[in-house]
């Protein structure tokens, strides 16, 4: 940015004919937002996670975030998710959402918010893959007392 002074054309009171003109440079745009959408998609794509920590157990997952992710694995909805598992602070890719769905199972169903999107809540198949799946999917005793109650 420069500030130069040039002539005024105009007559005044003031003590100088001179008054300040100020110049700057146009930032340069690098992307737009489509161009940045994009790349958000095309690095999206490209990761591939293979380990994680969940927040609330601080346990180390030897595995991606979608190997036990409750959404994905069973379709259980976002809605239900929102609606029960916020009060215990668990994600829905964390091994202790398998956990509570299993302890909470007839609570669940009992409750007004559908949990499948794709079948009944009452769906045996589907509480039987959950009931497997928790067993290769360890959380501590602590969180296991917590969500029995």
């Amino acid at each position: 940015m420069s500030v130069q002074q040039e002539k005024s054309g105009f007559k005044t009171d003031l003590e100088t004919d001179i008054q300040p003109t100020v110049e700057t440079e146009p930032e340069a745009v690098v992307l737009n937002g489509e161009e940045m959408t994009s790349m958000a998609s095309e690095v999206a794509e490209s990761v591939h996670i293979r380990d994680f920590t969940a927040p609330r157990s601080n346990i180390n997952h030897c595995h991606g975030p979608d190997k036990h992710d409750v959404r994905k694995s069973f379709g259980v909805r976002d809605e239900f998710i929102e609606a029960h598992f916020t009060a215990y602070g668990i994600a829905p890719n964390d091994h202790a959402a398998l956990w509570l769905m299993s302890y909470k199972k007839n609570e669940f169903i009992e409750a007004d918010e559908r949990i499948f999107e794709d079948a009944p809540d009452t769906d045996s198949s589907k509480w039987s893959s959950i009931e497997s799946t928790k067993k290769n999917a360890p959380i501590a005793p602590e969180t296991q007392r917590e969500l029995k109650q």
